[in-house]
C-alpha cells in the first residue's frame, strides 16, 4: 500500500508488490493545523503514474476519494493498461484557494509471477 503522508517527510519512496495485486493508495496530512489544513470535499486529490521517472509519458490517472481526513483509491494491477515493470507516481493535492501541494515521486514495482491474471 502506497501511504503518503503531507508533509512528506515520512512518504515512502519505493513499493513493490506483485502483478494482479490490488495497490491502495491512501493520502493522510499529519502535523498541520485541523482546523487549517483539513482534507475533506473542498479539496482535490489527485494521482498520476507515469512509465519513466520525469516527465514519463502519462499511464494511469484519477481522482482519489476524500473521507474521514484520508484521501484514498484502489488500482487493479491485473487490468488493463498494467504490466510487469518499474512505474512512478505522485500525488497531488489542491485545497480550496486552488493552491497545489504535491508529493514526491515514488517508485512502484509490479512484480512477474508464475500465475498472471487471465
Amino acid at each position: 500500500m502506497g501511504v503518503c503522508y503531507f508533509p512528506s517527510d515520512k512518504m515512502i519512496i519505493s513499493d513493490t508488490i506483485a502483478y494482479g495485486e490490488s495497490y491502495d493508495l491512501s493520502v493522510v496530512v499529519e502535523g498541520l493545523d485541523p482546523d487549517v489544513f483539513a482534507l475533506d470535499d473542498t479539496y482535490s486529490v489527485k494521482y498520476r503514474f507515469t512509465d519513466s521517472r520525469v516527465p514519463g509519458t502519462e499511464f494511469a490517472a484519477g481522482t482519489m476519494t476524500i473521507a474521514d481526513g484520508a484521501a484514498t483509491a484502489t488500482i487493479d494491477t491485473g487490468d488493463d493498461p498494467w504490466t510487469p515493470g518499474i512505474y512512478y507516481y505522485d500525488i497531488r493535492i489542491t485545497d480550496p484557494d486552488g493552491h497545489e501541494y504535491v508529493s514526491q515521486v515514488i517508485e512502484l514495482v509490479i512484480t512477474a509471477t508464475q500465475t498472471q491474471p487471465a
